[in-house]
């Protein structure tokens, strides 16, 4: 589910939502929703052979471009934190986070979606994670545990740059999805965030 950056890194990051076809990949952070993944992902994530493992390149054909892959995730990690900072103050406020998570959660699964546990759940998480009280993160901060994550899930750089593909296209469409005017109780309250 969600901005999947932020919730524990999976066993399986092809976990898929019974509420779709099975041939779409998605990651749920909810384990109702969790089925086991493949066997061709269990057995590629594990080195196991056989057909399903990763994508080949032809004979002779050069390697994966690193130095390109690499830009490519840097470019996707500031996309995505873009996505999260709602106001555009260049920071992700823990309030941000908490209420793209409630969205997400609720296109995932409809208005039975409990956004008092998803609150719950990413407020915690940014605590734990970004800001042991709750303050406004930069860049940098967002960009250590998104890295974190991203190796959790998968080492090799093209997984991970699809899967910041899939995380960017989450938050895009919770985004859509918020009021076009976003009241301020979604983005915090500021006297809180100053610790008044």
């Amino acid at each position: 589910m969600g901005l999947i950056l932020f919730h524990q890194p999976l066993q399986s990051c092809t976990c898929i939502c019974s509420s779709l076809d099975s041939s779409e990949w998605l990651c749920c952070s909810d384990d109702g929703a969790r089925q086991g993944a493949s066997p061709k992902t269990s057995a590629s994530r594990t080195g196991g052979g056989g057909g399903g493992s990763r994508r080949r390149q032809p004979k002779g054909a050069p390697g994966p471009n690193l130095e390109l892959t690499a830009k490519r995730i840097e470019d996707l990690t500031r996309e995505l934190f873009a996505v999260h900072d709602l106001n555009g103050n260049n920071l992700l406020e823990e309030q941000e986070l908490v209420s793209l998570n409630e969205k997400i959660a609720v296109l995932h699964h409809g208005q039975e979606a409990n956004t008092q546990e998803v609150r719950a759940k990413y407020k915690a998480l940014f605590r734990a994670k970004l800001d042991p009280h709750g303050q406004p993160v930069a860049y940098a901060a967002f960009r250590s545990y998104a890295m974190e994550v991203l190796d959790g899930l998968d080492p090799d750089p093209e997984a991970q740059e699809l899967i910041l593909e899939q995380f960017v296209a989450e938050a895009r469409s919770a985004c859509q999805a918020l009021p076009k005017s976003l009241p301020p109780s979604l983005l915090g309250d500021p006297e809180e965030q100053l610790g008044v």
